[in-house]
């Protein structure tokens, strides 16, 4: 696999890698259907919709599903699907089934396979470039705690502070895959101080870096602050969230840094200080339903 970064700076941040004709062929068939299952009905997308909403990371969740930022003023409107892997003998509600599928999207498990493979791939490439010996970080990733969402924006002609497509941030996990037809993510590039749109191309997928990563690179990774600009026209795509084991002590290149992943993750970087142990024990003791 042959990688190429996408310049926002000195640090590495998002990268890309080229896929053949026929592996871009099943996720632009796979998108398609994912296009058709948003265009139904919104009564028809209900009957998809699990317990829990996105939270849950399974099945269908509705725009109003979806948080301000911290300032309670923008949004980041979508709606989406996901297709979670439970990949833990106990703990947080990951799980995929042929009852929470559409039809529409009846290949998931291909395209499981395919970011699944190319995950291992890219982590073990990181490895050889950081020649990490000692702590490396791959075998962290059996078993990994990934995620397949679909996302749906909608394309609005009028924005203001109030609308939508503008929370600005920062993934949390390992590295995200993405995949769509349309270009729509700018990355903030600190160098310039600028926003820049990077184009899509249906053989080619981009990996965004999250915070876990730049943990353990100790900052070699930055991830990078980004959004969706504003939408003329309506955007699917299909992000992949590629993270260690959520019970997984991940050790920094140098041991200057020693962090549990799942609480990082899942706790530390996404919710008040106050609350992390509470959330932590929840997920564990699968109490989050």
């Amino acid at each position: 696999m042959i990688f190429e970064k996408i310049n926002l700076g000195q640090h590495l941040s998002v990268f890309s890698f080229p896929i053949s004709d026929s592996e871009s062929e099943v996720l632009m068939h796979f998108l398609q259907g994912a296009k058709e299952f948003f265009e139904m009905p919104d009564d028809e997308k209900l009957k998809y919709k699990v317990s829990g909403g996105a939270l849950n990371f399974r099945g269908y969740f509705q725009y109003k599903s979806q948080n301000y930022d911290i300032h309670g003023k923008k949004k980041d409107l979508k709606e989406g699907f996901d297709f979670g892997k439970h990949s833990m003998d106990r703990g947080y509600n990951h799980f995929y089934g042929a009852n929470i599928c559409p039809p529409q999207m009846h290949n998931f498990n291909s395209i499981f396979h395919f970011f699944e493979n190319k995950g291992e791939q890219f982590v073990q490439k990181l490895e050889e470039e950081f020649e990490a010996k000692e702590n490396k970080i791959s075998h962290l990733f059996d078993p990994s705690i990934v995620n397949l969402r679909v996302i749906h924006y909608p394309a609005r002609e009028v924005v203001n502070d109030q609308q939508i497509h503008l929370v600005e941030h920062y993934d949390p996990g390992f590295a995200t895959f993405l995949f769509s037809d349309e270009t729509a993510t700018e990355y903030f590039c600190g160098e310039q101080n600028k926003w820049i749109l990077i184009p899509t191309n249906k053989n080619t997928v981009s990996v965004v870096f999250g915070s876990t990563a730049q943990r353990w690179s100790e900052g070699k990774i930055q991830a990078p602050l980004h959004k969706i600009e504003y939408l003329r026209k309506a955007r699917t795509s299909l992000c992949f969230f590629y993270n260690p084991a959520f019970a997984a002590q991940v050790k920094s290149l140098t041991n200057k840094d020693n962090f549990n992943a799942g609480r990082f993750i899942y706790c530390e970087s996404v919710e008040e200080p106050s609350r992390h142990d509470s959330i932590y024990d929840d997920i564990l003791l699968n109490r989050i339903k």
